[in-house]
């Protein structure tokens, strides 16, 4: 549904950046816990259904997969370790990224450039699996957390350097 609505590209670039600085600031409020230290909760289902209904609108809209807002989530609420968070994040990320192309090519917004398409789902695949890898089985729980939020500092920084027309 997020993904339906028409935003001008000034005011997505504000949304996306706000929002990439605000998971990695809430991902960095999260402790250094130890894995075994971590005591983990199940969501209820009227909890679960509300907080997904709105991360998948809120991405639609933004135009990101739903990760950047479901990771600070489920660990801050203790509801997963990093490694299981970055997992459902995956999964999460691309169900919303799947709904929120449809919607944009219903709405006629759907620009795809198949060459560089190519490029980047060869890309996409071959970071994929080393990345799932080093993350399962070699990184740590707080490592695997503090990738994602370089990762999301420097996805911020690089909108907000595009927005002041300092890069392209």
């Amino acid at each position: 549904v997020g993904g339906y609505m028409n935003v001008s590209g000034e005011i997505y670039d504000i949304l996306l950046s706000i929002t990439l600085v605000w998971a990695a600031w809430r991902l960095l409020s999260v402790s250094d816990s130890a894995e075994s230290d971590i005591e983990l909760s199940i969501p209820e289902m009227k909890v679960a259904v509300p907080v997904g209904g709105i991360i998948g609108f809120l991405s639609g809209i933004i135009g990101v997969g739903g990760g950047i807002f479901l990771s600070p989530i489920v660990l801050l609420k203790k509801w997963a370790t990093p490694k299981a968070a970055a997992a459902t994040a995956a999964l999460f990320i691309w169900v919303n990224s799947a709904a929120g192309l449809v919607g944009s090519a219903l709405s006629g917004q759907l620009v795809l450039e198949l060459n560089t398409l190519v490029w980047f789902l060869g890309a996409v695949l071959v970071g994929g699996i080393f990345g799932s890898r080093y993350g399962a089985y070699f990184a740590s729980q707080n490592v695997v957390r503090k990738i994602l939020v370089v990762v999301l500092v420097i996805a911020a920084v690089k909108r907000l350097l595009e927005m002041a027309n300092l890069i392209s």
